[in-house]
């Protein structure tokens, strides 16, 4: 109801007219390195189609990134099939990937321990009489 009232008074010969030069130009949207990271884990099946362009770009102009991305793709592999013991082929394959960054946090002796499943809690019941 104001912006009314007052948009009335902005005509151009009056002295509250907004001259502008251009209209303001959106942002292009960036990618956070969060959202880069689960980009690169994401199943490929399961990657929109302007996803699989930006990573199709960004591996296209980092080859260390395509690298990187089949070890990522490997490692989810390993984890959603629950084999522990191909954990050490793929600690392997990470060092000699020469990924400096990565194969700097590697350390021998590394192992996936399968065995964390839901435990039952029993509760006791007792009767205050």
């Amino acid at each position: 109801m104001v912006a009314c009232f007052v948009a009335a008074f902005r005509t151009p010969e009056s002295k509250y007219f907004r001259k502008t030069v251009r209209a303001r130009q959106k942002k292009a949207k960036t990618t956070s390195p969060r959202q880069a990271a689960m980009l690169l884990a994401r199943p490929p099946e399961k990657l929109k189609p302007d996803e699989q362009r930006w990573l199709a770009q960004l591996t296209a102009a980092y080859p260390e990134v395509s690298t990187l991305y089949a070890l990522t793709q490997s490692f989810v592999n390993v984890f959603r099939s629950q084999q522990g013991e191909a954990l050490q082929n793929w600690l392997t394959a990470a060092k000699a990937s020469g990924l400096p960054d990565l194969g700097n946090h590697l350390k021998p002796g590394h192992t996936l321990s399968l065995q964390n499943r839901p435990t039952e809690v029993i509760q006791n019941k007792s009767s205050y009489t």
